[in-house]
């Protein structure tokens, strides 16, 4: 029970400080750009102490333990009206009047071949000059009175009833929306990088003081555990304990000479000598092909015993070093892992890394600081990718918007959107049906 109630606290630690991370790249880049930042929050939810307020923003913390957020104004889908083309009358010359505040959204229920010319004449007439179209005062009480007369139709009345709500609208000059598009892809880059910047400072600040990792550790000839039961060792008989003596004729008395000879046997039958206890098993075992580090090699579904590696400490140039070293060495594997045949497999969701923090809990935080210095990479990454309500997303949109010249409609951002969160929820659920099955599963057969 206290190992679990520990294994929870850490999670809730390290996913918050890695999220906060992240937000904190949003939140110094707008504030550097000049947007306002209405809120930073810890945690999500109800406010449950409200810290004050600074330079415009609200500092909260609220009531659901997990991560946080910023939120810029003028970021969400309904702030993101700029300007629409009022209706053209059909013998006007000229070119198209915008009107600041009007949203095409805001034209599309409208029935337009029931709006006379005379009614689309009067609106546009009614707008004054300058950089931000609206309508002048004349123009609006002609409006109004406009639409005390009966001598207009149901669609006509509509028509103006939303030129004069949009003339309402008065934007928020540092907001989001408002902004020029780098300093808006910067402020959503500066999440991403961000995460990558805070594991590379845990990999810094792990060599000062815990000490970094001098080897990868002793891999030993006994089998820790079986992630997946259909891999080739669960059907085999192979079970968590096992120690693997002999494969065909070579005795194995090390970890790395039992992987050597598996990957390199990919559809070859193995007969392995395995000591359980006291008794000795003989087994046959073919593995699959599959990819590691970019290889392709024999896997057998098995994770190797690990004694502890030898850990050295650093100054801290040397752990700048050192710490760029192991950086560029995880962000290597991890691209090599994302974009391989068998990236399904290597994915984990929330229940794989409650287990990885459960068991690095009882390590210390020589184990909790590496894993949470490679979750926060993998944040980065996987923030980047070109998925609508994702970072990478995010730019995807704006690289269009750069491209075609012209802003997104609210009703188009948020149609990428719920193509994002459809994408998302159904990687959500697949990833943890697979942890479901190859993490909780087993120890439910285990203990039944």
């Amino acid at each position: 029970m206290q190992n679990n109630i520990m294994t929870a606290v850490n999670l809730i630690l390290i996913l918050s400080a890695l999220v906060l991370a992240h937000e904190l790249g949003h939140f110094l880049v707008a504030k550097w750009c000049g947007m306002n930042v209405e809120d930073f929050s810890l945690f999500f939810g109800p406010r449950l102490w409200r810290i004050g307020k600074f330079n415009g923003t609200e500092y909260n913390i609220r009531s659901i333990p997990l991560g946080g957020y910023v939120k810029i104004a003028g970021m969400e889908p309904d702030d993101l009206v700029q300007g629409a083309e009022l209706p053209r009358p059909s013998l006007s010359n000229g070119k198209p009047v915008v009107m600041w505040g009007l949203s095409a959204d805001d034209l599309a229920n409208l029935d337009s071949g029931k709006i006379g010319d005379r009614v689309r004449a009067i609106a546009e007439s009614a707008i004054a000059e300058g950089e931000r179209k609206r309508l002048s005062p004349e123009g609006r009480n002609e409006i109004k009175a406009l639409l005390l007369s009966t001598s207009i139709n149901e669609e006509e009345h509509k028509y103006l009833e939303t030129v004069l709500k949009a003339d309402a609208y008065e934007p928020d000059p540092r907001g989001y929306n408002q902004k020029p598009l780098w300093q808006r892809a910067a402020t959503i880059a500066a999440g991403p990088l961000f995460s990558l910047l805070f594991g590379f400072l845990i990999f810094v600040v792990m060599g000062v003081t815990t000490g970094l990792p001098a080897d990868r550790g002793v891999s030993l000839n006994v089998i820790d555990s079986i992630p997946d039961l259909s891999a080739p060792s669960a059907k085999a008989g192979l079970k968590p304990g096992d120690t693997i003596v002999q494969i065909g004729d070579t005795p194995i008395t090390t970890g790395e000479k039992m992987v050597e000879i598996i990957h390199k046997s990919a559809g070859k039958p193995l007969a392995l000598r395995v000591a359980r206890g006291s008794a000795i098993l003989n087994l046959t075992i073919v593995p699959e092909a599959g990819v590691v580090e970019g290889k392709s090699v024999g896997l057998i579904g098995i994770r190797p015993k690990i004694l502890p590696p030898k850990y050295v400490h650093y100054s801290p140039v040397g752990a700048i070093v050192k710490g760029s070293q192991i950086f560029y060495t995880m962000m290597e594997l991890m691209l090599k892992s994302i974009f391989s045949r068998d990236v399904a497999k290597n994915a984990g969701g929330i229940i794989s890394i409650g287990a990885q923090i459960h068991q690095d809990s009882n390590d210390g935080l020589r184990s909790l600081l590496p894993t949470a210095a490679l979750l926060s990479l993998n944040l980065g990454i996987i923030n980047l990718f070109p998925i609508p309500i994702l970072d990478g997303g995010h730019l995807l949109l704006l690289g269009w918007e750069g491209i075609r010249r012209r802003k997104l409609t609210t009703k188009e951002v948020l149609t990428a959107q719920m193509l994002g969160f459809s994408i998302i929820a159904v990687l959500f659920v697949l990833v943890t049906c697979k942890d479901f099955i190859q993490v909780i599963l087993p120890k439910i057969m285990k203990h039944g």
